[in-house]
């Protein structure tokens, strides 16, 4: 008996403490969210953007439209780096509400969210430094690294 008991909680500790792939963060309204983002060269965006759904996928050459997400080129494993990811995302969006410096090569982040109808598109210069940009850079930053933390993964 007390090896049956043993072998139980064991097993509710393993299973417990293994990585799991729902995103628990994410509300309901939250399932449906793109996250865009690249450069701008010229106007021109093709081959220099990537999206991140909201069930954690990475997607090269993806558009803005609903129905072609790209090429699959990661998957993020750590669901508690983008969980921490996301919650910064939303803090940094509610600070700065508007990001809007065109140039000849621009940064941006856009978030797409059908199921709250939201949307926010923040473009800066990347070869200048601001305060209204540094946070936005920050989140460029991390999403550029998932990319490279992750892609071995598919």
């Amino acid at each position: 008996m007390k090896k049956i008991l043993l072998l139980s909680i064991l097993t509710i500790l393993i299973s417990c403490s293994s990585a799991q792939k729902s995103t628990e963060c994410l509300s309901d309204k939250d399932k449906d969210f793109k996250i865009h983002w690249g450069k701008i060269i010229k106007g021109d965006m093709k081959g220099n953007n990537y999206t991140l759904t909201s069930d954690r996928k990475i997607h090269k050459g993806a558009t803005q439209s609903n129905t072609v997400e790209g090429d699959l080129i990661a998957t993020i494993e750590d669901a508690e780096a983008f969980c921490s990811f996301y919650s910064d995302l939303m803090n940094v969006m509610l600070r700065i509400q508007s990001l809007h410096v065109p140039a000849d090569t621009n940064h941006f982040i856009e978030f797409i969210n059908p199921g709250m109808n939201y949307k926010f598109r923040a473009m800066w210069n990347p070869n200048h430094d601001n305060q209204g940009n540094r946070e936005f850079k920050a989140i460029y930053k991390r999403l550029e690294e998932f990319i490279s933390v992750n892609q071995s993964t598919n």
